[in-house]
């Protein structure tokens, strides 16, 4: 006569079950989490060559009569950026060019304590009213580090101020004497690091400045 299982061999092999059945899936949601990461990884190294992209082009499409400024402060933790670009190269689609037009990159710092780096498009500063438009996008988010350094061909050293006090308004309004003091310089340098990922270092060129001669 045949013997049947016992009740403590169905428990011990229902233990084994449950056992394999639990492995398989904390395996799967291993596997799961793991490829999300990597996605996710993949997305803001996509977004870093996106925004370095971006950059490149703004930079490298500067006119002789474009003017550079950085200016950085500190907000608690944070030093927070403004790199202004005027006569900057259209960079909206459809936006209607303002002439002596100010585009910058500017770091804005959020309640989780991270940055966003905002780009702003207005008017000459001598230019703005409490009415004059603009336009404002944010092109990055959850920023851990955002920073601009300038090439100084005279020290040959890389400086995280240019032109920091010079004004950006109408070409005609800008003395002989500063718009000389205003030459950009050949190279830009940004350290840019999304969330705990390591910073990544961008180096940008940018073509000569017109040479402005003071008139007596």
């Amino acid at each position: 006569m045949a013997r049947g299982f016992t009740l403590l061999e169905i428990m011990l092999a229902l233990f084994v079950f449950a056992l394999l059945v639990g492995g398989v899936f904390s395996i799967a949601a291993g596997t799961t989490q793991l490829a999300d990461e990597m996605e996710q990884e993949h997305e803001r190294d996509a977004q870093l060559n996106r925004f370095g992209e971006f950059c490149g082009h703004l930079f490298r499409s500067l006119d002789g009569t474009a003017r550079v400024r950085l200016r950085a402060r500190q907000n608690g933790g944070q030093y927070l950026g403004q790199l202004a670009v005027q006569n900057a190269p259209q960079v909206f689609a459809g936006a209607v060019p303002v002439e002596d037009g100010i585009t910058s990159l500017e770091s804005e710092e959020t309640p989780g304590g991270f940055l966003r780096v905002v780009l702003k498009t207005s008017a000459p500063e001598n230019e703005r009213t409490s009415t004059a438009g603009g336009t404002r996008l944010v092109l990055l988010e959850n920023v851990a580090r955002c920073d601009w350094r300038f090439f100084n061909p005279s020290s040959s050293q890389w400086e995280s101020v240019w032109n920091e006090s010079l004004p950006l308004t109408a070409v005609s309004s800008v003395p002989a004497e500063n718009a000389v003091a205003a030459r950009r310089p050949g190279l830009i340098e940004l350290t840019l690091a999304i969330g705990a990922d390591a910073p990544r270092r961008f180096v940008f060129w940018t073509p000569p400045a017109q040479t402005t001669t003071a008139q007596p």
